[in-house]
């Protein structure tokens, strides 16, 4: 799926959810608690700059699926929420994007 959103001073990014990089997806399956989620995508501009965004996906007939970009604080909750739910490999790509993001600051 893709959308071009428009960033600052007239920049626009064109998010791509087959090449951005996916740092959490949700399973997909035909229980009804596999039926609707969320997918987190990263976004590195030509600039340099990270986008983040949100795919919010449904596997029901009549939902449609949608992206919308969120800041990196919006991220890293989402993905907090999520982390119960975490594979090994889900928690390494979120490592890599969020180094500090499994470090306890209590």
């Amino acid at each position: 799926m893709r959308k071009i959103v428009r960033l600052g001073n007239e920049k626009r990014a064109v998010l791509d959810t087959e090449t951005d990089s996916c740092i959490y997806a949700e399973q997909r399956g035909l229980d009804p608690e596999h039926r609707q989620g969320t997918d987190i995508f990263m976004h590195l501009t030509k600039g340099g700059q990270r986008v983040f965004y949100k795919l919010v996906w449904s596997l029901y007939e009549n939902d449609v699926d949608y992206i919308e970009v969120v800041s990196e604080e919006e991220a890293r909750k989402i993905l907090e929420e999520k982390s119960q739910w975490m594979s090994k490999e889900d928690v390494e790509v979120v490592k890599q994007i969020f180094p500090d993001f499994f470090e306890e600051t209590a």
